[in-house]
């Protein structure tokens, strides 16, 4: 009897040591797998770029600073509906055709925000889940154009203003060749 109670010892003393290697052997997984959460996580977050991550039935998962700063006023954003939040029906039928097409070239968008339409160059692409592995989210980025915009108003009105300008002693200067004519 003495010979099988050693064993039984050995065998626990044993199945506690591979029980500990297991738990220490997790740990340092989760450890390191939240240490690459959270690097992609500040990451992201530095990016001035808004960047959205959300889910197929269109619930934000991720929203770095910048989409909380520019689409909700620094609100956080996790757990809303992305209909919601972007109300622009260009960018939500991008969305649409992003999902079957993948290969689609960024598209410039208008939002209203805060009460101020912004213009935006979306790009979208799908990655794996952030919190379910096997099923795909959406990584949007949108990359604030507006003030490109402006500019390029200001370009086209001036070069009408110059046009017309022009125009105008141009047509003096004809009318006076063709009397000297």
């Amino acid at each position: 009897h003495e010979s099988s109670g050693s064993i039984k010892r050995v065998g626990l003393e044993r199945l506690v040591y591979e029980t500990n290697n297991l738990i220490d052997g997790y740990r340092y997984y989760a450890e390191a797998e939240s240490g690459y959460s959270n690097q992609v996580e500040s990451t992201l977050g530095a990016i001035q770029e808004a960047v959205i991550i959300f889910d197929e039935r269109r619930i934000i998962e991720f929203a770095n600073e910048s989409a909380q700063r520019v689409l909700n006023g620094g609100r956080i954003l996790r757990g809303a509906r992305l209909e919601s939040v972007l109300r622009s029906s260009g960018l939500l039928e991008f969305l649409n055709v992003s999902q079957e097409n993948t290969n689609l070239p960024p598209k410039q968008v208008s939002l209203e925000c805060r009460g101020e339409l912004m213009w935006f160059e979306a790009s979208c692409a799908r990655i794996t889940s952030v919190s379910a592995p096997q099923s795909v989210s959406t990584l949007l980025v949108l990359h604030d154009i507006t003030r490109l915009k402006g500019l390029e108003v200001m370009r086209r009105d001036f070069v009408a203003n110059v046009s017309h300008e022009l125009r105008t002693p141009l047509t003096i200067i004809k009318g006076f060749a063709e009397t000297l004519v």
